[in-house]
């Protein structure tokens, strides 16, 4: 696929990479409902750093709990981590949610209250969701809705059909392939593509940088700030 990078999300891997896997960023589930944290998130979001892949985390939303606590949740959970690379993700396809308009009433308080724990800088976040789950859940409350979810961008999910939900006319990020077992992996993962330009949008080339190709100049430019600080190498005691 020309212009866009390739990636991968999972909520089932174990923190590898095979050799020449191309990959180029991942998103890690992070948080659910107001209280549940991914098991292995840890894990993978450390594994990921020394992988040198740009990292995102994603909130699984639920219609039950208190919107505010769960938007404390995931706001206090990405600040623990250091957000990571790429902006959050908001993935919403609750299937026990009721189909009337209270869904989206949640949806948006969830929303509302989220922005107001994040910081400026973290505001810019991304809905992950597919046509399957929008358009019977969410499109059809939207008419006197003050809250348009439109206004920001779209992880595409497409499941049955490739179609965009709702009023999105395009996707940032496209999900082409569901729970695959991607070779050399050692657990099922899905395949997602980000289009190129969000990705200079993220990862822009300094404009001092030298002319010509450079396929390492993202890794070299883009900031990546450590997880944790590095302990200091103390010297060695004088033999005696």
């Amino acid at each position: 696929m020309l212009g866009r990078v390739r990636g991968f999300d999972s909520r089932y891997w174990d923190g590898r990479l095979p050799d020449n896997h191309g990959m180029k960023f991942v998103y890690i589930k992070s948080t659910q409902d107001d209280r549940f944290l991914a098991e292995n998130f840890w894990t993978n979001w450390v594994a990921a750093e020394e992988e040198r892949l740009k990292r995102g985390q994603y909130h699984f939303w639920k219609y039950w709990p208190d919107q505010t606590l769960q938007a404390v949740h995931f706001a206090d959970h990405a600040a623990s981590s250091g957000y990571g690379e790429l902006p959050l993700v908001l993935d919403f396809e609750d299937v026990q949610a009721p189909k009337d308009k209270t869904t989206f009433e949640r949806m948006a308080a969830f929303y509302h209250a989220l922005m107001k724990e994040l910081g400026p800088a973290q505001q810019d976040v991304i809905v992950y969701t597919g046509n399957w789950w929008w358009e019977t859940w969410v499109d059809p409350f939207l008419k006197k809705a003050t809250w348009n979810p439109y206004l920001l961008r779209l992880w595409g999910h497409p499941r049955k059909n490739t179609k965009n939900p709702g009023e999105w006319t395009e996707m940032v990020i496209q999900q082409t392939e569901l729970d695959v077992h991607y070779p050399g992996f050692k657990a099922a993962i899905d395949v997602d593509w980000m289009d190129q330009a969000l990705w200079d949008e993220l990862f822009p080339i300094p404009e001092d940088h030298p002319p010509g190709p450079c396929p390492e100049y993202r890794r070299r430019w883009s900031p990546r700030p450590p997880l944790v600080p590095r302990p200091q190498r103390l010297p060695c005691p004088p033999e005696r």
